[in-house]
């Protein structure tokens, strides 16, 4: 900003701060809600004594014999229903091809952030796997556990959770990895990221 002899200011425009393509105050508000909204049932678990084992930005893992005990308490608290599938209810998300009835998960690993796997349990018996790990596809993880693992993911984890490290080829499982060269010709090459967990100095 300059002071012009006439008193007025000019004023030399670098980027305009109103006229953008997105709307982060919306975003940052929604943010900040999803958090009072998580806050208030975790808040609400812990003073009733009902363990949190792993949270993300909009789910928890807990033992399933505390939900109802938890929904009972956050209707007395808040006056409103938290079991739902509407906007601001939990539901047990969990899924899976030909499931029966309610699903659990009987056993899981939480690795770290946005890496842990479930077994699930339907009410059937039948089992399947829910599978997060930071940064590789689900079809990239499929493709390894077959491999590597004789179909058996948890043996995947267990190996993350040893310490050990774990290679995924990203170009695994159908899908294309592009190699663009100086003189443009395009090719196909194979991309692998090497994931691993340091032990933990408390873990026996």
């Amino acid at each position: 900003m300059t002071e012009m002899p006439n008193g007025e200011w000019r004023v030399e425009l670098y980027k305009e701060i109103q006229t953008h393509f997105n709307r982060q105050h919306v975003a940052c508000e929604i943010l900040s809600t999803s958090k009072n909204i998580m806050n208030e049932v975790m808040c609400t678990a812990e003073d009733i004594g009902a363990p949190i084992y792993y949270t993300d930005t909009d789910s928890m893992h807990m033992e399933y014999a505390d939900v109802n005990r938890l929904a009972d308490e956050f209707k007395t608290r808040y006056g409103r229903t938290l079991i739902g599938k509407q906007l601001g209810q939990f539901h047990v998300d969990f899924d899976f091809d030909g499931a029966v009835g309610e699903i659990h998960s009987e056993e899981a690993v939480f690795i770290g952030k946005k890496t842990y796997i479930d077994v699930l349990r339907d009410e059937a018996g039948n089992r399947a796997y829910h599978i997060r790990c930071k940064g590789i596809p689900s079809k990239c993880i499929d493709h390894t556990v077959r491999t590597q693992y004789a179909h058996d993911p948890l043996r995947c984890f267990m190996d993350f959770y040893d310490g050990k490290s774990v290679v995924f080829n990203l170009s695994a499982g159908g899908s294309a990895v592009f190699k663009i060269s100086k003189r443009h010709t395009v090719s196909t090459v194979e991309l692998k990221r090497k994931v691993g967990f340091p032990p933990d100095v408390d873990r026996c």
